[in-house]
């Protein structure tokens, strides 16, 4: 009989966990709560992308909300920590993507200090993270959600993992990480006082705000339509963003939009600008990083973006946001924060570029209009 790959995964898995890792960590059970008050440091694991680490400022938000004389350190990912670097409430923000010189450059900071936890927040490569952990902060207790497996053998690796019932339903991302707060503190913490934050690089936003005098815009007097995301089925190609750009431009045309793109993705902006042909359209200069873009998110009317980290960027800032959604991508968990927002989604499992350009611009007219309403109303 011949074991399947996965199969042999699980066998080989089973025991670094059994015979190497138990014995050699040894990590007792972590009941009941930490008292929040009492907390001196944590260190935080989260070595995910972009999007992810924007929704993870709500929580740093949660904890210096209830604890503001903490001290904080972030292990992230590379892009993770070009999100993170500049937060003032983070003490220390390391960058691993699994070098052993990334590691020892963690390590010899991190064992210079006294930890209270170390909190595991990485939706994928939980192994990982409790590997990191127990070899950086052996003393203190580990602790991450619990995912419901048919071996757990995260027991091991972790103090305690906490149920916030991920399993059983879709909860927004913000919403998971209060819960898990509220779940170790033992508090109750209101969603209202829940806010993303983002610190720019020193000069970035001075940089944006010239390149848009440039261009003679203001604050406020732009679109920003980004047409890039990391996975090929969220992007919505040349036709479709052409489209979209002529219906807008053709009914609003004193509308200025400027069109953002990874640098992967530059070729396929241009091809768009060049189709498109509008004088009102403005590709942003390759010499513009992450936080000069976004300034420009945050000094925007409006965001148009596939579901990926520009839309929660976007949210951060308060900017409305038409969000180009697939069921299998979107929805419940990747809601944005406390913004303005209308999903547009496939009719099926099926790449964004389904979408029509027509629905899309119904979306933007709707918030358009709402948002133009709301203005006239204050004034």
């Amino acid at each position: 009989m011949t074991l399947s790959l996965k199969a042999i995964e699980n066998a080989n898995k089973a025991f670094w966990y059994k015979w190497v890792f138990k014995p050699l960590f040894r990590n007792k059970p972590f009941v009941g709560t930490l008292d929040i008050s009492k907390v001196n440091r944590l260190l935080l694991i989260r070595r995910d992308n972009f999007g992810d680490m924007v929704i993870t400022s709500s929580f740093f938000t949660m904890l210096k909300d209830l604890n503001p004389k903490m001290k904080l350190d972030l292990i992230a990912s590379v892009k993770g920590k070009s999100v993170a670097e500049f937060d003032e409430r983070l003490a220390h923000v390391f960058a691993y993507n699994g070098g052993i010189k990334e590691f020892f450059k963690m390590w010899t900071t991190v064992r210079k200090h006294q930890y209270d936890a170390v909190l595991c927040l990485s939706f994928n490569g939980m192994t990982l993270d409790g590997l990191l952990s127990n070899l950086l902060v052996p003393n203190a207790p580990k602790i991450t959600t619990y995912i419901r497996k048919k071996h757990d053998f995260y027991t091991i690796l972790f103090n305690a993992q906490i149920d916030i019932g991920k399993d059983d339903t879709a909860i927004p991302v913000w919403r998971q990480l209060r819960l898990f707060g509220e779940k170790l503190f033992g508090v109750t913490y209101p969603e209202e006082r829940l806010h993303q934050r983002l610190f720019l690089k020193p000069g970035a936003e001075e940089k944006a705000l010239v390149y848009l005098s440039e261009q003679g815009l203001a604050p406020k007097q732009y679109l920003m339509l980004n047409i890039s995301a990391r996975m090929a089925f969220r992007k919505w190609g040349v036709e479709n963003n052409v489209s979209l750009l002529n219906l807008l431009l053709e009914k609003y045309p004193q509308v200025h939009v400027l069109i953002s793109a990874q640098p992967e993705d530059r070729a396929t902006a241009e091809a768009i600008l060049i189709a498109a042909q509008h004088s009102n359209l403005h590709l942003l200069p390759e010499r513009f990083g992450l936080h000069e873009t976004m300034a420009l998110i945050k000094h925007s009317a409006m965001l148009i973006s596939p579901d990926t980290a520009n839309v929660h960027m976007a949210a951060t800032f308060g900017v409305p946001c038409v969000i180009l959604c697939t069921p299998i991508s979107s929805g419940t968990e990747w809601i944005p924060l406390n913004v303005e927002h209308i999903n547009v989604f496939t009719k099926e499992v099926a790449p964004i570029s389904t979408i029509p350009p027509r629905e899309v611009f119904e979306a933007f007219e709707a918030l358009w209009t709402k948002q133009q309403q709301a203005t006239t109303a204050t004034k």
